[in-house]
């Protein structure tokens, strides 16, 4: 009887660890914007999740899961397999550094996030890798020096703003 309890312990353990390295294939409209529990499990999903392109095997979608909120990078890519954004996120929401590629493969910005909240440097470029906007962010409020530049790389206003947030 200590054997078999012994057993039941240990592969409860076993099973329990190996739940943060799982990765599991999903559709979209399988994932909810509440916490996620996989294949009608009554424990929060912990570990990568995957939605696949329809009718292939190519990822559109890759992000990290802990205890059913999506914690970690996460990564969406074009039909062809280049990245198209990826970032991170903390308990749930969008946080530090998110970038994004237009589909020649040209970076289309970067920007920072606070707590799902756009908030730090703020830069955005014209598909021919010309700057396209720079400035800050807090809380989602434009801040500070703000540029906005031509197609040529010309700039085309500079101005300082000023705004109050909590």
């Amino acid at each position: 009887m200590k054997k078999l309890l012994l057993y039941i312990v240990m592969g409860s353990i076993i099973g329990l660890s190996s739940c943060g390295k799982r990765k599991i294939t999903i559709t979209e409209t399988e994932l909810t914007n509440d916490i996620f529990y996989y294949n009608g499990s009554i424990y929060p999903f912990s570990g990568v999740c995957e939605i696949l392109y329809e009718k292939s095997d190519q990822a559109k979608i890759i992000m990290h899961f802990k205890e059913g909120k999506l914690n970690g990078h996460v990564k969406t890519f074009y039909k062809n397999g280049d990245v198209k954004v990826k970032g991170h996120y903390e308990d749930g929401l969008m946080s530090g550094k998110w970038e994004g590629w237009y589909e020649s493969g040209k970076k289309a910005y970067e920007v920072h996030y606070k707590e799902d909240s756009l908030h730090g440097k703020y830069t955005s470029y014209q598909e021919n890798g010309a700057l396209k906007a720079k400035g800050e962010y807090k809380m989602n409020t434009k801040f500070g020096e703000w540029e906005h530049f031509k197609a040529s790389g010309h700039l085309i206003t500079n101005a300082k703003l000023l705004a109050c947030y909590q």
